[in-house]
């Protein structure tokens, strides 16, 4: 910046009386001009007077200017801060520079500062605080600056949550991550980070969960636990893994009355009961809440029961035969019923099947493929005999009778025969036929 030049100091001394201008002398010989600053042609000081401290500014131009605190123009005091800058006894800030560096980097905190009664020029040089002031930074800067405000502040959590939402790809978000780090591998602080920190924060937070929790902690994640049941969501999922992990028992039950709203704490649900022996039961509810779900999340709520079952064969057979009814084809079912048999609980299951496979499009043809499993052909031709959208059932009971009775074998196939014929012909017309029909398409995948 261009400094202006300034008038020399005799002529300055020519607004002062002698009387002042002396006096003013002595201040500066007794070194009481203190805190300078410069602005251009203004220069303002304080001087430490007998009976008080005065604040006097002088305009060093052409119309020589001054005031005070005192009241006077023309004092004492303005001429002492004259004399100290001139002899450069004092050294003056330059308030030019302080302003035009703040313009540059706007900030809250010292404009705060300065309305609770902090001299402006003195909060100018404040180090920034707030989130938004540190974020907005240059990156070379805002490292620096973080790093301060961080190790001065007296609620670094609640700082650097503040700075997680604002901090951009590089240097900031680096650092901040090795913050985060680090305070997170105590618990509690851990628990707080996670509760307030930006979705995309959750999974770093994750992946430095604590391994141990002090016992005094499992009311804190219980009290999370129904305070993410609000969010729900991924916030609520990674809490509820953590309490089931650190307060089972207690989990159990909170997880157990959270389900039916909530199927993402169904896996942290699991892992509590299987903790605190009570899986059977949670499978039982997770099943009755299962029912109202989608399809698709049904069947990734039953993926996840038989991930929780390995070594029960009898939960694991009937997990299998729901999700086969849910979604398999017949091989899928016919896999599932093998595994039933093996785990003893297929009679319980096969009374359970027809539920199951209600309102699928080829439940008749699973059926057929199900009871002549079991051997049962004379139940599986009146099962087929029911069918009117796919030839496949009459198909698979001829199929099974050719061996022990040709004839039998042949009016089913001609049966089969007719309703692939039917079945064509209404194709060509455009489907004419009303009412619910078996998909024709997926019953022939079996």
């Amino acid at each position: 910046m261009n400094i202006p030049a300034l008038p020399p100091l005799d002529v300055l001394e020519r607004s002062f009386t002698p009387s002042a201008w002396a006096a003013g002398e002595d201040y500066v010989l007794q070194e009481r001009v203190r805190d300078l600053r410069r602005a251009g042609h203004s220069l303002a000081g304080k001087v430490l007077g007998v009976r008080d401290d005065y604040w006097a500014r002088c305009e060093m131009s052409e119309s020589r200017v001054s005031a005070c605190s005192c009241g006077r123009p023309h004092c004492r005091h303005a001429a002492a801060i004259l004399q100290a800058y001139y002899a450069r006894k004092v050294s003056a800030k330059d308030a030019d520079a302080a302003i035009d560096q703040f313009l540059s980097e706007p900030r809250r905190a010292p404009l705060v500062a300065a309305a609770l009664g902090e001299d402006l020029l003195e909060a100018f040089s404040l180090p920034p605080e707030r989130a938004e002031d540190l974020a907005s930074l240059p990156d070379e800067l805002a490292v620096l600056r973080v790093e301060e405000a961080l190790q001065a502040s007296s609620d670094t959590e609640g700082l650097l949550l503040a700075l997680l939402g604002r901090a951009r790809e590089g240097p900031l978000r680096d650092l901040a991550q090795t913050w985060l780090s680090d305070l997170a591998r105590e618990p509690g602080a851990w628990l707080r980070l996670y509760l307030g920190a930006p979705d995309a924060w959750l999974d770093p937070l994750r992946r430095v969960e604590p391994e141990e929790w002090p016992e005094g902690l499992q009311s804190a994640l219980l009290a999370a636990l129904w305070s993410c049941a609000a969010i729900g969501g991924d916030r609520l999922r990674g809490v509820a893994r953590v309490a089931a992990r650190q307060a089972p028992g207690a989990a159990y039950w909170a997880l157990h009355s959270l389900l039916r709203d909530h199927p993402e704490v169904l896996e942290a649900l699991l892992s509590a009961a299987a903790s605190c022996g009570r899986l059977g039961r949670a499978i039982v509810w997770a099943l009755r809440c299962a029912e109202q779900l989608p399809p698709d999340q049904r069947e990734a709520a039953l993926s996840e029961m038989l991930a929780a079952c390995e070594g029960r064969e009898a939960l694991r057979a009937e997990l299998l035969m729901r999700r086969a009814a849910l979604v398999g084809d017949g091989r899928a079912l016919l896999a599932a019923r093998r595994a039933a048999l093996t785990a003893g609980n297929w009679p319980r299951l096969r009374r359970l099947t027809p539920t199951l496979l209600r309102g699928r499009p080829d439940a008749i043809t699973l059926e057929t493929r199900l009871l002549l499993a079991d051997g049962d052909v004379a139940r599986a031709t009146e099962v087929a005999a029911r069918a009117r959208s796919s030839s496949l059932p009459e198909r698979l009971v001829a199929e099974a009778m050719r061996a022990r009775s040709p004839a039998e074998a042949k009016e089913h196939e001609l049966r089969a025969g007719a309703i692939a014929q039917r079945l064509g012909e209404e194709a060509e017309e455009g489907g004419a036929a009303s009412g619910p029909q078996e998909d024709h398409g997926a019953a022939r995948k079996d």
